[in-house]
């Protein structure tokens, strides 16, 4: 149906089963038996930390709507507040990029990168956090990419096929507007909230994928010094690059976007 353009059909099937989902799911607390199990496989997998806070009541709190009303401390004193206005609160205000971030020279000439499966199951190795309302985001993008044979490699295919497109054209913001909006869901953190975008951790892993293949590149230019200070140096323009770009989006949509 994908290949055919059926879109509208796919969409309705995914609400169809969310919904069947939702009519089946056990409500209420989880039993001591499912935290049991899932606190041993946290723990066997290394995830101290994400253990700790599947036991945690504050990690419990689940999703909230923008209009739902939760309890938030100000200098001390509890207030009520909706959803979408701490959300508000934490947004900065929008600023207008200053011209000093403006590189005033010369541009290197453009190559293209060949990205290939292999690159993007090293990367998918690597790749850790995001936590995300079931909080193994990164862990089930590795088992998709690494643990199902030949689905497994074809899904890497297609990973590294949208990485050399970003990578290598200009691409019309309408086609990538889903995969790069990172639409929020708030969790409740019992006190205050946490947004988590969605598809953080598949942009991460095609922005890995690429400094990856370009990384010697990059190396050979400068010094020995630079050579030392890479991976400082780009995750410093990295977050430079992020804060613009959250800037710019609160200039030109006026929206709460939060990328963490």
């Amino acid at each position: 149906m994908w290949t055919d353009e059926k879109y509208d059909v796919l969409v309705q099937e995914a609400v169809r089963c969310d919904y069947s989902f939702q009519m089946r799911r056990k409500k209420g607390k989880e039993s001591f038996h499912h935290i049991t199990e899932v606190l041993t496989r946290l723990m066997l997998l290394g995830k101290v930390r994400v253990a700790m806070r599947w036991l945690s009541s504050a990690s419990r709190g689940g999703v909230l709507l923008p209009a739902d009303i939760i309890q938030t401390r100000t200098d001390g004193q509890i207030n009520s507040a909706s959803v979408l206005d701490v959300l508000k609160s934490k947004h900065p205000k929008a600023q207008q990029p200053c011209s000093s971030t403006l590189l005033d020279s010369d541009l290197p000439s453009f190559e293209d990168i060949d990205d290939t499966g292999s690159h993007v199951a090293t990367i998918a190795h690597r790749t850790q956090g995001s936590g995300g309302p079931g909080g193994c985001d990164s862990s089930h993008w590795r088992d998709v990419l690494l643990q199902y044979g030949s689905c497994s490699s074809r899904c890497r295919d297609a990973v590294a096929s949208l990485t050399s497109l970003l990578s290598n054209s200009i691409v019309d913001w309408t086609k990538i507007q889903a995969l790069m909006a990172n639409k929020l869901i708030v969790l409740h953190k019992c006190p205050g909230v946490r947004p988590i975008g969605i598809g953080e951790t598949l942009c991460c892993m095609l922005s890995k994928t690429a400094c990856f293949i370009t990384r010697s590149n990059a190396e050979e230019v400068d010094s020995v010094s630079f050579v030392l200070e890479f991976s400082a140096v780009l995750r410093e323009l990295f977050i430079q690059f992020m804060i613009c770009l959250i800037l710019r989006l609160g200039t030109t949509n006026g929206g709460c976007q939060k990328c963490i």
